[in-house]
């Protein structure tokens, strides 16, 4: 009943508290007009106020009193215990100080006025001791996140989307793709990019097979990795070093002969180039990204630098070299891009130079790179799309050079942007089999 009628009193108090500062005690003016006439630093101090008002209420209040009460009898019970007195908050020894509160009613009312500031003293210096703790203000953090999803479903803004502004961003960057011709070499280049991954993987996966019959170890090509028939403690180190550094070889191998071929055939307008150009990003980064990615998580070729006893600094300076090997190598492959133009276009130049690299590289490497993900369901290793992930560190610096390239003239000849059928054709074939034969595994 007590406490009803002191948080009646509150409520009476807070309210006067208010009109008195609002300058509306006697009159009542609209909420919209009292916000208008109020300035921010006003409300902001009205605000700080109440703040402070409340938390005086909650530090007086009868049951917080009674709980520091209770402290303070503790401190002065064990100071009473203690070997040595205790110069409390005035100076005097704290026996004397001051005694329980609450303890007893019927003292005279200027003793218990003097034990009430006594205690307000205490309360105070307690409150200001105290720090919140890293759970309280995650716990706080959160209840402000709360509330924020809470305005934001009550408003009927938390699952509104923005199109206006999606589509002002796509009109600025992505513009090109509704225009057919860049939607034919996206096309034609996301198949092939799928192609020349499937003839890059699977020469990869047969030359560890290979490397692996060398030792007499059977091995099983399945449609995401080899798996070999053999312990893993009957593993020698050369047949470690052997089977496992084969790969990354085989396809640094096929890197430096498509990149021969490409340049021999660099002024011809063949659709074949295109294929020659993916297989040899293809092939340049299972050689470098499986050397960067194995080192760092021991897999792969990390086994082969393992063998080798390499020492953690030996591995990080050379997956260091690897990494700017495969930056400068993007760096250089920045024309090697744009002479693929010439399939397509009589010449590259400023306004067609940014939607040609977006529709005929990135865009493709990002979707097929989907695509492949979806096909290779249910993901069985993780390493080998990092590995193919890591073709952006040579996309990147290749696509941002070649953006700032000069103007490319081919010749005059006349050219028509068409759907290539045949490739497209091919590449689905070859991945339906491909699933279907490699399922369960091929045992060689």
């Amino acid at each position: 009943m007590e406490n009803g009628i002191s948080w009646f009193f509150y409520k009476i108090r807070r309210k006067i508290h208010i009109l008195r500062i609002r300058g509306t005690m006697f009159h009542r003016t609209p909420k919209e007009e009292r916000l208008k006439n109020q300035k921010a630093s006003r409300l902001k101090r009205i605000r700080k106020k109440r703040r402070k008002f409340r938390h005086i209420f909650f530090y007086f209040r009868p049951r917080t009193l009674k709980r520091y009460n209770r402290r303070l009898n503790a401190e002065i019970r064990k100071v009473k215990e203690g070997p040595t007195g205790y110069q409390g908050i005035s100076g005097k020894p704290i026996i004397h100080e001051v005694t329980p509160l609450l303890s007893s009613r019927k003292l005279p009312f200027m003793k218990r006025i003097r034990r009430s500031i006594r205690m307000a003293r205490y309360v105070i210096k307690k409150a200001r001791q105290r720090k919140p703790s890293h759970e309280t203000l995650a716990g706080k953090k959160n209840r402000n996140v709360f509330r924020k999803l809470r305005y934001l479903f009550h408003t009927g803004n938390l699952f509104k989307i923005n199109f206006r502004t999606m589509q002002e961003f796509m009109n600025q960057n992505y513009s090109f793709l509704g225009k057919g011709k860049y939607l034919i070499i996206l096309l034609n280049s996301t198949f092939i990019f799928l192609l020349a991954y499937l003839f890059v993987f699977l020469l990869k996966e047969m030359a560890f097979v290979i490397a692996a019959g060398s030792f007499d170890i059977k091995a099983v090509m399945m449609y995401y990795d080899v798996e070999y028939l053999i312990r893993s403690r009957d593993w020698t180190e050369d047949a470690v070093k052997v089977v496992f550094s084969t790969g990354p070889v085989i396809t640094f191998m096929l890197t430096l002969i498509s990149l021969t071929i490409f340049a021999w055939a660099s002024h011809e307008i063949w659709f074949a180039r295109l294929f020659i150009m993916w297989v040899f990003l293809q092939a340049f980064t299972q050689s470098f990204g499986e050397m960067i990615f194995g080192a760092l998580l021991n897999q792969g070729f990390g086994w082969v630098l393992a063998y080798h006893y390499f020492s953690d600094t030996g591995k990080m300076l050379f997956v260091v070299g690897v990494l700017l090997g495969m930056l400068t190598g993007g760096l250089f492959l920045s024309r090697f891009l744009l002479l693929t133009g010439n399939i397509y276009f009589n010449n590259i130049g400023k306004n067609n130079r940014s939607p040609f690299l977006m529709s005929q590289i990135f865009l493709p490497f990002l979707i097929g790179t989907g695509m492949i993900i979806l096909i290779k369901q249910p993901l069985e290793n993780g390493f080998e799309l990092i590995v193919e992930g890591s073709m952006l560190l040579v996309l990147l610096p290749a696509i941002l050079r070649a953006r700032l390239t000069n103007d490319l003239f081919f010749d005059e000849e006349p050219r028509r942007i068409r759907i290539k059928w045949v490739w497209i054709s091919i590449t689905i074939l070859a991945f339906i089999l491909f699933r279907i034969w490699f399922w369960k595994g091929v045992r060689i």
